[in-house]
């Protein structure tokens, strides 16, 4: 009886502190966003960013994202100056959708914030998440007229993985 209660307030105690480091490279913000601490660098920034017309810097483009409890409607933004946001909300949530959709997204409420760069028709996006303490997701894609096919990835682009990013009439808020 008292070594199962003993391992119960062990385990309660590792999830705590695992919470607690868990995300020990960020900052967790009052809507639910997760953001670097100021001395985290992007890797992606240390070279010189290039821009691209090509880029709809006004708009969001999204995708629809099937998953095995539903569909997700998630979104990536694009600023002119090298930032990028991203996000995924579930299609069934019409208020989180009205908010970060409707209401128009900036790089202070979207979910994720990241750096981008372009090489002709090429885009490279680096993300910051919360997990393994904080860590950087990258992402290389093509840009085609209002769309980007998008991959995993910094280096090579693979169609096989990809997924489509389509214009929206959304808009990315400044």
């Amino acid at each position: 009886m008292f070594t199962s209660g003993l391992m119960r307030v062990i385990g309660v105690v590792d999830t705590f502190l695992l919470l607690l480091v868990g995300c020990s490279r960020g900052v967790w913000l009052e809507g639910g966003q997760y953001r670097p601490k100021k001395n985290i660098e992007f890797p992606i920034r240390r070279k010189p960013f290039r821009g691209s017309e090509l880029i709809y810097t006004n708009y969001l483009y999204i995708t629809l994202l099937p998953h095995a409890d539903g569909v997700d409607v998630c979104y990536l933004g694009f600023y002119g100056d090298g930032r990028t946001v991203a996000g995924c909300e579930d299609i069934n949530d019409t208020s989180r959708i009205k908010k970060y959709l409707e209401w128009g997204v900036s790089w202070e409420t979207a979910i994720v914030i990241g750096y981008y760069t372009t090489e002709g028709r090429l885009i490279k996006m680096q993300y910051f998440y919360c997990y393994e303490g904080g860590s950087f997701d990258n992402w290389i894609g093509l840009i085609k007229k209002d769309t980007l096919e998008v991959s995993p990835g910094i280096d090579k682009y693979n169609p096989r993985r990809s997924r489509t990013f389509i214009k929206s009439h959304y808009r990315l808020l400044r």
